[in-house]
């Protein structure tokens, strides 16, 4: 059974929220199916053990297993509490090591698909890296305790820094043409730019797209300049709302070692193909919407497909119609 440890915060919520269940730590490690073989490792994560638990909270459990099963998810429900499992395999867990030492932004092309392979990456490491292990060996424990490096804070770090930078430029770039999506784009740059800030203070816990657990982190460390920005970023009634996510923008990511070397990158979407009619291209994605556009483009495209420009720059004719048109993937990278 879990003792709480008052220099452990995480055995403490962990106990304190299966207690109200009737449940040990003990009843935990029975909902590990031993199906997959042995587990290398076992952990309990997600927000219940960083504090944020509220009445719909579950537990996560996260097991590595030396089979192909990555990413299998199942469900359990034990005395009330819901306990969702995900097991991973040795060789993909490490994967997401090697794919976060990497450069970040790197040096493109940077596909959406590897964007979204490093997202994956963060969210999961993060979560073994705040959890509480539960079972396993000796030497995985060790290389769970090895992710509180501040290393992955780092990457943590630079994945919001990157990302903040990315949708402010988008929102730049939509605010004239569709206000409605340049004020969403806004909002998305300033929450990055927020998590950037928690992150910074010691706060990796990683959840992309939504402002859930935004306020938590920086009541957590006592930030209070940190939640008031949040609460005002949160408020898209207000008229001046553009004005103010720039200023919180450039006060938040203007200073420190920006960003001579980093450019914006657009690369055509999955899915898109070319037409060429009388000197002009119809451009479709997956031949269900379609755009017109100047002088004559291929696609399907291969790796030079893409153009590149420094931050701030407005992409040129068709770029910016395709951009506007929603047929491009927009990207950060390194020179």
């Amino acid at each position: 059974m879990i003792v709480p440890d008052p220099s452990d915060r995480r055995t403490h919520y962990l106990a304190e929220f299966l207690g109200k269940f009737g449940l040990t730590d003990v009843d935990l490690r029975a909902q590990i199916d031993d199906t997959f073989g042995d587990s290398k490792l076992v952990v309990a994560t997600g927000s219940v053990l960083q504090g944020f638990a509220n009445a719909t909270s579950d537990i996560d459990l996260f097991v590595i297993v030396d089979r192909e099963v990555q990413g299998l998810p199942i469900l359990s429900f034990t005395g009330g509490a819901r306990i969702d499992i995900t097991f991973h395999t040795v060789a993909a867990v490490k994967q997401h090591v090697d794919r976060l030492h990497s450069a970040w932004p790197a040096k493109g092309p940077l596909p959406q698909r590897e964007f979204v392979a490093r997202k994956r990456a963060l969210d999961i490491l993060t979560r073994f890296a705040l959890s509480l292990p539960i079972g396993g060996t000796q030497s995985w424990r060790e290389w769970r305790h090895d992710l509180e490096a501040p290393w992955l804070r780092d990457a943590v770090v630079q994945w919001w820094e990157v990302d903040a930078i990315r949708k402010w430029e988008a929102a730049r770039f939509f605010a004239s043409r569709r206000p409605l999506l340049g004020r969403q784009r806004y909002y998305e740059a300033a929450l990055a730019a927020l998590e950037r800030r928690a992150a910074l203070a010691g706060q990796i816990y990683f959840v992309s797209g939504t402002a859930k657990w935004l306020p938590e982190k920086f009541a957590a460390i006592g930030d209070d300049e940190g939640l008031r920005r949040c609460l005002s970023v949160l408020d898209l009634s207000d008229v001046g709302y553009e004005t103010t996510v720039e200023r919180l923008l450039r006060e938040e990511l203007g200073g420190g070692t920006l960003r001579t070397g980093w450019q914006i990158e657009l690369t055509p979407l999955e899915g898109i193909e070319s037409f060429p009619i009388d000197g002009r291209t119809l451009v479709s994605r997956w031949q269900g919407r379609y755009v017109e556009i100047p002088g004559h483009m291929e696609f399907p495209c291969s790796d030079k497909a893409f153009w590149r420009g420094d931050l701030g720059t407005e992409p040129p004719l068709p770029w910016d119609i395709l951009m506007e048109e929603g047929m491009v993937w927009m990207s950060v990278v390194a020179r």
